[in-house]
């Protein structure tokens, strides 16, 4: 956030606006828009082009609407606030895509090699293969959930990943190792249960996939 020379005159307007004076919220939300804007690109770097501005724009519509709830006294203490309504409005957006970034990234830790498969049988096959994978996430714990986090989506280091998760760059990487054939073991159970034809798919081009790995090691 910027530095106080900035944010004088805000918890003043914060008080006009209270009182009813027209323009105040205007006036507020411009000098705080831009710094938003920036704290949500840093938050959301990666998500999809528009997301931060989206967010942002999300951001200042609750901002104005609980602005006649803040008690905030002082200026550092009103964009302190901002920011913090930002950083919950960012999280929310993180939390409506990390499902999905979970299962799609965790998908090609499962698949490991290209698909050679026909373009409408692999789409077929890895559509059936995400649904799995969604329905075999959704029972793991938190901690499992924020492991992938870590690892899968922001693509964090080994280092980082035990630092966020109070364990060595060893243990993280031994965590995930385990965390990934444990659930590619439970996919498995999944895809072997009943008849539908898109499992059968998927199972068979895993099984492809296995053969191809195997035979480009040997």
């Amino acid at each position: 956030m910027p530095d106080s020379t900035a944010r004088t005159g805000l918890v003043e307007l914060a008080a006009a606006e209270k009182d009813g004076c027209e323009h105040a919220l205007e006036r507020l939300l411009a000098h705080v828009h831009v710094h938003v804007v920036r704290a949500c690109r840093r938050w959301l770097a990666g998500i999809g082009d528009g997301a931060a501005e989206e967010v942002a724009q999300e951001a200042l519509v609750r901002i104005a609407a609980g602005l006649q709830t803040c008690r905030a006294g002082t200026d550092e203490v009103l964009f302190a606030w901002c920011h913090a309504v930002a950083r919950h409005a960012a999280m929310d957006r993180l939390r409506e895509h990390l499902r999905e970034w979970e299962v799609r990234a965790l998908g090609d830790e499962l698949a490991e090699v290209e698909c050679g498969a026909d373009a409408d049988e692999r789409s077929a096959a890895v559509g059936a293969l995400l649904a799995v994978l969604h329905e075999a996430l959704g029972t793991e714990p938190e901690a499992v959930h924020a492991l992938l986090w870590h690892r899968v989506v922001r693509r964090d280091s080994w280092e980082e990943v035990g630092h966020a998760l109070g364990l060595t760059a060893a243990g993280a990487k031994r965590r995930f190792q385990r965390t990934v054939a444990r659930v590619r073991r439970k996919v498995e159970r999944l895809l072997a249960q009943g008849d539908d034809p898109g499992r059968t798919d998927a199972r068979r081009w895993l099984a492809r996939q296995r053969h191809g790995l195997m035979a480009g090691k040997a």
